[in-house]
């Protein structure tokens, strides 16, 4: 959890140079708010990554390439991880184990 906090911090410092984070805990869920004010990215070519089951080959690249890897690692780490329609907030979601 913490490799995809980290990402989403780094993204926000790297698009907006300000980030506001809020946490929260509802039931079981972990909800970790990331928001920068840059002006966001296109989150329509993110979801379509996501939807796109990845072979072994592009996922490699993906781990070795300058960007688009932050994702993959939120993706990763979490059980779901959910973009604004401007681009410039993530929410990262994980269950507690009890």
């Amino acid at each position: 959890m913490e490799v995809a906090i980290n990402e989403a911090l780094n993204n926000g410092f790297y698009a907006g140079g300000r980030v506001h984070i809020r946490l929260r805990q509802m039931g079981d869920t972990l909800i970790i708010s990331v928001k920068d004010d840059g002006p966001g990215f296109d989150t329509k070519e993110v979801n379509l990554q996501h939807k796109n089951e990845m072979n072994t080959e592009e996922f490699d690249e993906l781990l070795e390439a300058e960007g688009g890897r932050g994702v993959l690692l939120m993706r990763t780490f979490c059980d779901k991880v959910i973009f604004n329609a401007k681009g410039n907030e993530v929410l990262l979601m994980k269950k507690l184990v009890r």
